[in-house]
């Protein structure tokens, strides 16, 4: 059938409100999909970690050519010492639960509930990225007022270097999760001004224990000390503000620096004594 120029402008034009209406249902069904479906697929997304965890990546895929990886039982290896001997020294020298504490007591905690295995020891940090990624959509519903926030959880459950870093008992997890939960705290610290210094001093002791956990989260100081600074998002020079971040600060330091005196210095010192009674620790267990 073939249509005059004059029958084709009058069909396009009555198609015309057709083709908006359909734009506007697909913007709609991006901005606010049916909650089941975004849970049901994040899920899955979350769940292939779990697919074969003993597995581990081909040689040279993350490590050097020719090497076998063998970071996560330098990282392990204390909290596999105390659940077995119920010592956290190795009489080789390399005991990181004294300079990196926080992974090493979560295993052990780990270790006593699903016992000592590598399929334990990684499933921890699978627990750690569901944590990242319901952090990253808290954070994300609170700057995004539309349906959107749920593509910040996906871009996290779709990553390949997340998906392998949650696949091995490694630092950098737990260390993410810790900063990650700093830093909603101290987004959410303006909400109300009854909890507010509770939220800085939360934030602060949360911060402090990424950094037990790896030292690299020292780069997100700048990031938090700010964000403890610009409430609400609001650049406003006033006292209250100055003395929020050092507070915060101030309570971020007093744990490193008790640790770090404890593990390195005079006759309590964990590195020199080779104990197994690490104060307020072994006595609870």
């Amino acid at each position: 059938m073939r249509l005059e120029s004059t029958e084709l402008f009058t069909y396009g034009h009555t198609l015309t409100p057709q083709l908006t209406d359909l734009r506007s249902r697909l913007a709609s069904a991006l901005i606010n999909p049916p909650l089941t479906g975004v849970v049901v697929v994040l899920v899955l997304l979350a769940c292939l970690r779990l697919v074969d965890l003993s597995a581990d990546f081909p040689v040279g895929m993350i490590s050097s050519p020719g090497m076998a990886y063998t970071d996560e039982g330098w990282w392990s290896r204390n909290a596999i010492a105390f659940i077995r001997n119920g010592r956290w020294y190795i009489d080789d020298g390399y005991n990181t639960v004294f300079s990196l504490p926080v992974l090493p007591l979560l295993q052990v905690m780990w270790f006593k509930v699903f016992g000592v295995g590598l399929t334990a020891a990684r499933s921890l940090n699978v627990l750690c990225l569901g944590v990242i990624a319901g952090l990253v959509y808290a954070i994300a519903r609170r700057e995004i007022k539309s349906g959107l926030a749920w593509i910040a959880p996906f871009i996290v459950l779709s990553s390949y270097p997340m998906f392998v870093y949650s696949r091995i008992a490694l630092l950098e997890m737990p260390m993410l999760a810790l900063i990650l939960l700093s830093l909603w705290l101290a987004i959410a610290a303006d909400d109300s001004p009854a909890t507010r210094l509770a939220k800085v001093a939360s934030s602060a002791i949360f911060f402090a224990l990424a950094v037990l956990t790896k030292t690299s989260a020292l780069f997100a100081l700048p990031m938090l000390a700010t964000l403890v600074f610009l409430q609400s998002g609001r650049l406003q020079f006033s006292k209250r503000r100055f003395q929020q971040v050092a507070i915060w600060l101030l309570i971020f330091a007093i744990p490193i620096g008790l640790f770090f005196g404890l593990s390195s210095h005079g006759n309590n010192s964990l590195r020199e004594s080779h104990t197994n009674k690490v104060p307020f620790i072994q006595e609870q267990w």
